[in-house]
């Protein structure tokens, strides 16, 4: 690479400022403008598939320490949760599996996702919470009516205090709402 002296740098930078203006053409403009709004308000539907493909993905992992679910052994945790009986089993079950998913998503959803994904949370937990419990039900798994909402109950407190406590730190923490 040729080194510019001054004087040359100095004429380049004259000349940039003494060109006209270039204007981009309206639709190029428009286009730029749509993409750009797109990317800062991302649709609430967009986030919740994103959300229910992280959830499915960790609902693997989540599964894997049910001793239950005929995939894992269990650990220490999920064998106390039985011990105290089969309704604080389902809360927290369901707590436990909506919850590392929400987890997982401030790893890998972008910052406007995640603002959308709080401010649409009751509708987005409702509906990830009964698509998730619909999906065992077509894996196989037998549900009780009782059991069902119990667990329903704690993967909507689970999903909400884990997504408000989550947000917290990741948002307010720096000032930004």
């Amino acid at each position: 690479m040729k080194e510019i002296s001054p004087k040359e740098w100095e004429k380049d930078f004259h000349e940039f400022l003494d060109a006209p203006e270039a204007e981009p053409s309206r639709a190029v403009s428009d286009r730029i403008l749509e993409t750009v709004s797109k990317d800062l308000n991302p649709s609430a539907s967009m986030v919740f598939l994103k959300l229910l493909g992280i959830t499915a993905a960790s609902g693997v992992l989540s599964l894997t320490i049910c001793p239950q679910s005929g995939l894992g052994q269990g650990i220490g945790l999920m064998r106390f949760f039985m011990q105290l009986g089969p309704h604080v089993c389902s809360i927290a079950c369901g707590a436990i599996f909506i919850s590392i998913g929400i987890i997982l998503s401030f790893f890998l959803l972008r910052p406007e996702e995640l603002r959308v994904l709080r401010r649409t949370r009751f509708l987005q937990l409702t509906v990830l919470a009964m698509t998730s419990l619909l999906g065992f039900i077509c894996a196989g798994a037998q549900v009780l009516v009782t059991i069902a909402a119990f667990w329903l109950f704690g993967a909507m407190v689970g999903g909400l205090l884990t997504l408000e406590v989550s947000y917290r730190i990741k948002f307010l923490q720096v000032g930004i709402n």
